[in-house]
């Protein structure tokens, strides 16, 4: 009886072995395609692109939205700690860049011929998250959207089902999300089995993966639910604030692609500043979103 105990936790270890040696390496170096939509109701109207309206100490504030309502292309491109997720709108073009390990975001933005952007470090961006939710409850008509109700918990349901998205053959799972009134829904994902990123959870939203794109109380909980997931997502449909849907597609996957690191150098014609420096008056009341 003891030795057929001992042999079935040596059987258990050795399946945890294996186990862990299958799990695959992050890709180091991709290019990846994607198109983010976002639906909305039909008896719903668009947001106009630029708005105006009065902050809580009578300021003018201008707000321009980049993507939205519609289709927006985005190109993914992977390198080591470096991510580039290079979106086009009818607004104009947007790039972000981002370095993982000094946990730095540079945004550069093409407007109405106007080359600018700005940079921020993770802890700046998260207190300016801080102070315009601050805003949005002081004033609520600052032109912002409300956040969204925080999601609690999750779970991760498997299908066996697959089908072919950009090439390669995916699997199915249902995200099952709570939130903190109670309500539930679901996110729709197609996977592709064993593929990894070491920092790149998901290619979709305005932001290409880079951060939430519904304004969450908890973008750390969502974050954990597609770490958890056995894949990268191919294909997902989830549910935003105002009725809309976000459905995001990768058209196209290259894995592996030879990338010289000029790809990630900011061009000489752009004016990039620090991010608390436009805070301070640098845009002119001006406020950049993205998406919904």
């Amino acid at each position: 009886m003891i030795k057929h105990v001992i042999l079935s936790c040596a059987g258990l270890v050795g399946s945890y072995l294996l186990a862990a040696q299958a799990t695959p390496e992050p890709v180091k170096q991709a290019v990846i395609h994607v198109t983010t939509s976002v639906i909305a109701p039909d008896d719903d109207e668009a947001e106009p692109a630029m708005s105006q309206s009065t902050g809580a100490n009578g300021e003018e504030i201008r707000t321009i939205r980049i993507g939205g309502d519609g289709d927006t292309k985005s190109v993914i491109t992977i390198k080591d700690h470096l991510t580039k997720t290079a979106l086009l709108s009818d607004m104009g073009n947007t790039t972000l860049i981002r370095d993982h390990q000094a946990k730095k975001t540079t945004t550069l933005m093409e407007i109405m011929g106007n080359r600018t952007g700005f940079w921020a470090t993770d802890e700046e961006q998260e207190a300016n998250r801080k102070r315009l939710d601050s805003m949005m409850r002081e004033n609520p008509r600052s032109g912002m959207p409300q956040a969204a109700p925080a999601v609690t918990s999750y779970q991760i349901n498997y299908v066996a089902e697959e089908k072919k998205i950009a090439g390669v053959m995916c699997k199915k799972a249902i995200i099952e999300l709570t939130y903190a009134n109670q309500t539930k829904a679901n996110v729709l994902v197609w996977y592709y089995p064993n593929l990894r990123f070491e920092y790149l959870t998901t290619a979709g939203g305005m932001m290409g993966g880079l951060g939430s794109t519904s304004r969450s109380n908890s973008p750390n909980l969502l974050q954990q639910a597609w770490k958890e997931l056995q894949g990268f997502p191919m294909w997902y449909e989830m549910p935003m604030p105002r009725g809309r849907k976000m459905r995001v597609t990768v058209t196209k996957l290259e894995l592996n692609k030879p990338i010289d690191d000029k790809a990630f150098a900011i061009p000489s014609d752009y004016e990039v500043k620090p991010m608390k420096e436009l805070e301070n008056g640098g845009m002119g009341g001006m406020r950049i979103r993205l998406g919904n």
